[in-house]
């Protein structure tokens, strides 16, 4: 019967599917954001993420607004390198999204909090007077505080973010200067036609970058800007990790990657 049950359900939506396939783009559109929108909170391994579709064309993950397209069984997301396919698949009340990277992300349909519809709008801090004195800043902070004082001491440091093959290390330093290092290595086997190996390969690569930094938000979220030498801007969105109630000020993600701080200019 489960077998059964399950070969109902892709037959459903393969017909769905061809049927939206057929249609016009914008019928395309207006039917998927149909299904898609609202608010959705999201696993991905050990992080959490949510994500709300607010139009057919906005879309707002982890608190950052951004612009996308649907497409069938895809979401083209514009990001600060380009536009970005992630493939998806809704079963049974489950949102499924394959990253470029090959990681899955499960969604399911949730309540927005009501912290998060009432938050007012980020104060914004510009790069006029920039950077302020580094110093430990007197008196309680508090995630909504924007003032250039804190956001330097906060954000001033080695941001790291690592994963098997990669390793990414952002330098905040106090003086609004910057400095940007990757490093990616990879590796594999030789085999022949019988399958038996006949030697090992390896490829490794880094890139360095330097320039200026800026911020703009608050403590909780905001953007941070890398001017590099050559005058090209990067983006970063950040926002503080949190599970629950709880968050953590030493990690951030930044444009949806998991970052932590070691502060090395205290």
């Amino acid at each position: 019967m489960a077998i059964y049950r399950l070969f109902k359900v892709f037959a459903v939506l393969s017909l769905a599917m061809t049927f939206l396939l057929l249609s016009s783009p914008l019928v395309y559109a207006a039917e998927g954001y149909a299904l898609l929108k609202g608010f959705w909170r999201c696993q991905e391994e050990n992080d959490q993420t949510t994500l709300e579709f607010k139009s057919k064309t906005e879309l707002i993950y982890n608190g950052q607004p951004t612009s996308y397209q649907l497409l069938p069984n895809t979401l083209k997301v514009i990001e600060d390198s380009g536009s970005v396919n992630y493939y998806y698949q809704y079963l049974e009340g489950t949102l499924i999204i394959l990253s470029p990277d090959g990681s899955m992300t499960y969604c399911q349909r949730a309540k927005k909090a009501l912290v998060q519809s009432q938050q007012p709008a980020q104060p914004r801090t510009t790069a006029k007077g920039w950077p302020p004195p580094y110093q430990r800043p007197a008196g309680r902070s508090t995630w909504e505080d924007s003032s250039p004082e804190k956001l330097l001491y906060k954000f001033a440091g080695r941001w790291d973010s690592a994963t098997n093959n990669t390793l990414h290390n952002i330098y905040l330093k106090p003086d609004g200067s910057f400095e940007d290092s990757y490093e990616a290595g990879y590796s594999g086997q030789f085999v022949d036609q019988g399958g038996f190996q006949t030697g090992n390969w390896g490829a490794a690569g880094n890139e360095h970058a330097g320039g200026r930094w800026t911020i703009q938000g608050t403590l909780r979220q905001g953007t941070i800007s890398l001017i590099d030498r050559n005058g090209r801007r990067t983006n970063y969105r950040y926002q503080v990790h949190c599970r629950g109630s709880e968050c953590y000020g030493s990690e951030y993600f930044f444009n949806g990657r998991l970052y932590t701080v070691k502060y090395i200019y205290r």
